[in-house]
């Protein structure tokens, strides 16, 4: 049959070509070209969704440009000086084969084109970073070993079994009862499988219950789309339970989404931010009673628009 996508599916598309997507924002996407209200998109709805994606890209470069650029004369242009600094402003890291090309780019510096070009090259240069990173920002990286390295007390480059739940904890995944612990065991030789496909090169050993920094990496990436997945059918389920249609759902959750990002304090519980310090549905204090009540509070805000 044709090859469909699911969210989880989708935003894994876009980690692989360098993107590091928001749960939510893929949502969103999904939701805006999913007519018959699956949740999944074939093909046809894939490209269009990519390109919609594309065009916001293009729309944030077109603003770092802006405010970037100077006037000489007729010609609009980003100087040599200011590029490095906008490149890291739309980029997860600049590569240094770009830097090295930004150097080369003389005094005239470059316009629109020319920038959109530099941040292309910097993003398919870095896929093999965004791979390794599980899609992480580096921010949450830098987290990640800051965390790893305080319960790798002997510097061995390992943890073991009651360290990485330990972490996982601090991480705000749930891995306190013995269910959810041998749950998150039987995934170790998993993660070295994931880490060993994105490049690492040391993993640690099949079937053990340690585990290096890049397979950590890789085991929380996977705890957080179960997570996220867990947390759209539970969704799904509340608001079939309430009588909500797919469409009524898809306007709650827009409207969800924009109240949790307005105010910062409701945003907190809101966006799942314990795990990852980033938005995202996954959180131990989201209840089943705390999401029907968001979602009957999105029906009150929707009743509210004109």
């Amino acid at each position: 049959g044709s090859k469909t996508f699911d969210v989880l599916e989708l935003a894994d598309a876009m980690r692989r070509m360098g993107h590091t997507p928001n749960h939510n924002d893929v949502r969103l996407l999904i939701d805006r070209v999913d007519v018959t209200h699956s949740g999944v998109l074939e093909l046809p709805e894939f490209m269009r969704v990519m390109g919609m994606h594309r065009e916001a890209e293009v729309k944030r470069l077109r603003a770092t440009f802006t405010e970037m650029q100077i006037r000489d004369g007729p010609r609009v242009a980003m100087p040599q000086e200011r590029i490095i600094e906008a490149l890291e402003a739309v980029l997860e890291f600049v590569p240094h084969a770009i830097k090295r090309a930004v150097d080369a780019v003389g005094a005239r510096g470059i316009d629109f084109d020319g920038f959109v070009d530099l941040a292309d090259r910097g993003r398919k240069l870095g896929m093999e970073v965004m791979r390794r990173n599980a899609g992480f920002k580096e921010q949450e990286i830098q987290r990640f070993r800051r965390l790893f390295d305080e319960r790798d007390r002997e510097g061995v480059g390992q943890i073991d079994a009651p360290d990485i739940q330990w972490l996982l904890i601090a991480l705000g995944v749930p891995v306190r009862t013995r269910d959810e612990q041998r749950a998150v065991m039987d995934r170790l030789d998993d993660a070295r499988c994931a880490a060993r496909a994105a490049g690492a090169e040391q993993v640690s050993e099949e079937g053990g219950s340690q585990l290096r920094f890049w397979d950590f990496v890789q085991l929380v990436r996977m705890l957080r789309s179960e997570s996220d997945k867990a947390h759209d059918e539970l969704v799904d389920r509340t608001a079939r339970e309430l009588g909500f249609s797919a469409g009524e759902l898809e306007q709650f959750r827009k409207i969800f989404l924009k109240w949790a990002r307005v105010e910062p304090a409701f945003a907190a519980s809101a966006s799942g931010s314990a795990l990852l310090g980033s938005p995202g549905p996954s959180s131990p204090a989201r209840t089943p009673m705390h999401r029907s009540l968001s979602l009957s509070s999105a029906a009150e805000a929707a009743g509210d628009m004109p």
